[in-house]
């Protein structure tokens, strides 16, 4: 059986990970607080599987990031961090990375395939997107 520490820093590493991937991570200070207190009190409810301790921490991060402001509600990815090293051009749509059409098809209010049309029509310059789709 897998200690409590191991736990711990397993479920911590995976949530730590996908947040940071995705550019949702914030303050890591703040951050690793609010992701290792959600695991914590899920241990103590004697859950013990590392991937859903770090999916409910994730669920916790999101919505105290949403309810202290940090994130919008609807939105709250790569695209809204301001301190994410590689800054993503937000003039461009990249249609190649999850987090960015998963951000565009909410902002604009289309499926990926509408979005992907418009792309394919008329470049991946989001001003001519939004012209594209009348947005």
């Amino acid at each position: 059986m897998e200690s409590i520490r191991s736990l711990v820093d397993s479920s911590f590493f995976i949530a730590w990970t996908y947040l940071e991937k995705t550019g949702e991570l914030g303050q890591p200070d703040t951050s690793a607080v609010i992701l290792l207190d959600a695991i914590e009190a899920l241990i103590k409810r004697g859950e013990r599987r590392p991937l859903l301790l770090a999916n409910k921490a994730i669920a916790a991060y999101r919505e105290h990031a949403m309810h202290s402001g940090v994130l919008p509600a609807g939105r709250g990815h790569a695209m809204d961090n301001l301190t994410r090293k590689d800054q993503r051009d937000r003039s461009k749509i990249n249609m190649h990375e999850d987090f960015e059409v998963r951000y565009w098809t909410r902002e604009l209010g289309v499926t990926r395939e509408q979005l992907q049309k418009a792309v394919d029509k008329v470049g991946n310059s989001a001003a001519t997107v939004r012209k594209e789709l009348g947005k």
